[in-house]
């Protein structure tokens, strides 16, 4: 890994949008999802 620090991401909704968002992050080497949240709890832990 480079120098470079990664980026620590939170999404808020975990519908289709944010889902999307999710992805996006997962497959962006310097970013880390570390947060999600969701008026649905079940929705958020998945």
């Amino acid at each position: 890994m480079s120098n470079k620090s990664k980026l620590m991401v939170g999404v808020a909704g975990a519908g289709f949008a944010g889902r999307a968002h999710m992805e996006g992050y997962k497959n962006t080497e310097n970013a880390e999802l570390i947060a999600v949240c969701d008026v649905s709890k079940e929705r958020a832990q998945e």
